[in-house]
């Protein structure tokens, strides 16, 4: 057993040497090789391990040159490759574009500081694309055509995806992104651009991908905007499970799930049928029962949906939610009377509810 071993130790470690040295050679520059009146700042930066905005930071980044900012982006710490490269991409005076080609393949981890929701684990590559501002349009489509052709491996690869409009050269590439093992969130950025071709073969794959009730979760846009009868079950076993998280928890875990569910009304109000009608009336009914605090925000979202997406089938709940249905949706609701007769009384709650879909962190 003791041989064994020693056998494995001598075949791997010259695999672990070859790769430090490789990984010095690409990176060569240490903190003695900076100027004296920097080191103490650069210490400081590395000892903290924090890709973040504080003094020392500011001081790194307005006081290094390009030069010495282009020497920190080889420097053998990750976290100061990050800051330096955020600075660099930022500065008008340095090439923009070879700067982030040169750097696509650092993929080493780095913690980012995001205030007020705490930190992320992100690789260099990915923090630089994040906080990249490009100059113009054609900087930014060579990027992507960049990262599509040599860096999908990238979670920036995934946050491209709705950017490329469908073209047909990305389909092989976009078709393999949805089988990596990656986040639900990035796995639902490439079910939303591989639903983008609306190719019939397609559908099978992507409903069975989307049986993850985490997944469908962060795929309700790609049920909207691309819609087919067989997502609706999927549909209707996600709404059981939201009903019971919703209605049997006390009002402070309630919360968390507003916005999951104003997402969901208006999935499933797009469909404009029975079933989705039955769901929505589900939760209007169950909600005006219990007479949650959480009642207005429901019925506004409810509301919403179905004025978004009218069809006779709503008529119904648009008669029975009339009294509380905002001011500033008085218009739609006179278009909804004249196209179906339905009276309507004034509003009488002050809520108003927007439905957004952030989908893009490239600027």
């Amino acid at each position: 057993m003791r041989k064994g071993f020693y056998i494995v130790i001598i075949l791997v470690a010259p695999v672990i040497f070859s790769s430090a040295c490789n990984n010095k050679e690409k990176y060569p520059y240490a903190i003695r090789d900076f100027k004296s009146k920097y080191r103490p700042y650069l210490e400081e930066a590395v000892s903290k391990n924090l890709v973040g905005y504080d003094s020392c930071i500011r001081f790194i980044k307005e006081k290094l040159s390009d030069e010495e900012l282009l020497k920190l982006s080889n420097s053998e710490h990750p976290t100061l490759r990050a800051l330096a490269l955020e600075e660099l991409t930022d500065r008008k005076s340095a090439d923009q574009f070879n700067i982030i080609k040169n750097h696509l393949d650092d993929t080493a981890i780095v913690v980012k500081d995001m205030g007020e929701f705490g930190v992320k684990f992100t690789t260099v590559s990915d923090n630089m694309i994040m906080e990249t501002d490009f100059r113009d349009s054609a900087e930014m489509q060579k990027v992507i055509e960049l990262v599509m052709a040599e860096h999908i491996y990238l979670s920036s690869a995934y946050s491209i995806l709705i950017r490329l409009n469908s073209n047909a050269k990305y389909y092989p590439v976009i078709a393999e992104m949805t089988k990596r093992e990656r986040s639900y969130e990035e796995i639902s950025d490439a079910l939303y651009a591989l639903a983008g071709y609306k190719k019939r073969s397609d559908i099978p794959y992507i409903k069975e991908k989307l049986s993850s009730s985490l997944l469908l979760k962060e795929s309700f846009g790609l049920t909207q905007e691309f819609p087919d009868s067989s997502y609706f079950p999927l549909l209707e076993k996600y709404a059981r499970r939201l009903y019971g998280t919703i209605y049997s928890r006390p009002y402070q875990e309630i919360f968390y799930n507003q916005q999951e569910a104003l997402h969901f009304f208006n999935t499933v109000a797009s469909y404009k049928n029975e079933r989705s009608a039955h769901i929505l009336s589900g939760f209007l009914h169950r909600g005006l029962v219990l007479e949650l605090r959480d009642t207005n925000l429901f019925r506004n979202g409810i509301n919403d949906a179905i004025i978004a997406n009218p069809c006779p089938e709503y008529l119904p709940m648009i008669k029975e939610l009339s009294g509380y249905i905002s001011k500033k949706k008085k218009d739609s609701i006179e278009n909804l009377k004249q196209q179906f007769d339905v009276p309507y009384e004034r509003d009488t709650t002050k809520y108003e509810v927007r439905i957004i879909w952030p989908r893009n962190s490239w600027r």
